[in-house]
């Protein structure tokens, strides 16, 4: 590593099994979504996209890991119903880890999906969407994994992303993980309206909104003066950079805030956006969140 400010974070010794040692039996569907999200190797038989977001919490107060599921409609079984829609049943696990295997947070649901009639088209398009709320019980490094079960025929898709929960004692303030929204459509950041910005895909030529709440730790919670900044990379190189604003929400604090154009510049492809921000009104503290997203043709 090159970079100050950067961690590396590695494993000793190597992935994978003895050609002589038993493979292990998982009986139950449970046993089978654990084993899927707890190794190292992806599944694939249901594909899935994962977004973890930060964010803190007031009941009970504390930081809490929001993980949106963008599930692949044709990997699942669908069962036509009387009334003309469709259905399909699937259970979801997820797990927060620390610096070992063992789960310290885990969430498990079952769900029954419905496609109203008609629909089942825009449903093989855009995928099925859902939320699964991972509550931490300390601050600091963890991986999120997720996984995905097809009741009707058992295949299992899994995924997994890093996510770091920063200690608010410790920074003075954070921000809270970034939400991207497709900015062709209407949107007010006031409300902050529940969103599932879990594929993260936008058409070249429009336009995308970012946004990122700021999470003040400081006991008497003095007013915090930020300048912020956005960043676009590709290929970890900077294509675009440009000041964002910070807007005051009633109830909520602070957001970071910004409409990036999707210029023809921009090729289809994947990228990284960097909301950066640094306190102004005397204090060292500064922040940094990222995600990334993808331009179609």
């Amino acid at each position: 590593m090159t970079r100050a400010g950067l961690h590396v974070r590695s494993r000793s010794g190597f992935f994978g099994e003895r050609d002589d040692q038993p493979l292990p039996k998982f009986n139950t569907p449970v046993e089978q979504l654990r084993a899927a999200m707890l190794s190292p190797f992806r599944s694939s038989g249901v594909g899935m996209r994962l977004t973890a977001l930060y964010t803190e919490v007031l009941k009970p107060r504390g930081p809490m890991v929001r993980n949106l599921l963008r599930i692949n409609a044709a990997d699942l079984t669908w069962e036509h119903n009387v009334d003309g829609s469709d259905g399909a049943r699937v259970m979801l696990l997820a797990v927060a880890t620390g610096t070992g295997d063992q789960p310290l947070a885990a969430v498990g649901r079952t769900f029954n999906i419905r496609v109203a009639p008609g629909k089942m088209a825009e449903a093989q398009r855009n995928g099925a969407l859902y939320k699964l709320d991972v509550p931490v019980p300390k601050r600091g490094a963890y991986q999120i994994r997720v996984a995905a079960r097809d009741e009707a025929t058992g295949r299992i898709g899994s995924a997994t992303q890093f996510i770091q929960i920063p200690d608010l004692k410790k920074t003075g303030f954070a921000l809270a993980s970034v939400i991207l929204l497709d900015g062709e459509r209407s949107h007010d950041v006031h409300d902050l309206p529940d969103i599932m910005p879990a594929l993260r895909q936008f058409e070249r030529g429009g336009s995308l909104e970012f946004l990122c709440m700021v999470e003040n730790g400081r006991k008497k919670k003095p007013d915090v003066d930020l300048t912020t900044r956005v960043r676009v990379l590709r290929d970890g190189k900077e294509v675009f950079s440009a000041p964002a604003r910070v807007i005051d929400v009633q109830g909520s604090g602070k957001v970071v805030f910004g409409n990036l154009k999707l210029a023809d510049r921009l090729t289809p492809g994947d990228y990284d956006l960097q909301v950066l921000a640094a306190e102004t009104n005397g204090g060292k503290a500064a922040a940094g969140q990222w995600t990334d997203f993808t331009v179609l043709p």
